[in-house]
């Protein structure tokens, strides 16, 4: 990471107790789903797991999902154990964490996508035809 990177990454980090205080984060993956239309952005631990993943990715469609700090980094930051998953309501204090982190995210983008086949079908499909086949 650059400098720059660096200092937003720091600086968004800082700010995570405020939104916390604030009462712009939401937790808990079905809370989250229930409230997409008020969340201006997702944040996913980088230790998510690949099911957890695919999840997010076909169940949050409308905002974007950004991918940064592991579950250990958010307890330490803003004292929430055991968190992957956080959305940040729509806010100043949330626009400015999320300029902050898409200047420094690797996977900031509508959403996390499921691996798409050739033909248009999403691995998960792919893997239950061949199920029901086998059967």
């Amino acid at each position: 990471m650059s400098d720059a990177a660096d200092t937003s990454a720091r600086e968004a980090a800082g700010l995570l107790p405020f939104a916390r205080k604030a009462g712009v984060m939401v937790m808990g993956r079905e809370r989250i789903y229930r409230e997409q239309k008020r969340l201006l952005f997702v944040m996913v631990c980088t230790d998510l797991s690949g099911n957890s993943r695919r999840e997010i990715a076909q169940r949050i469609t409308q905002i974007p999902v950004i991918e940064r700090y592991s579950s250990a980094e958010i307890e330490q930051l803003a004292h929430l154990p055991n968190t992957k998953i956080i959305g940040f309501k729509k806010s100043p204090l949330s626009q400015r964490i999320f300029s902050l982190l898409k200047s420094t995210d690797q996977h900031c983008e509508p959403a996390i996508k499921p691996q798409e086949q050739d033909d248009g079908r999403t691995a998960d499909t792919e893997e239950s035809n061949s199920t029901k086949d086998s059967l």
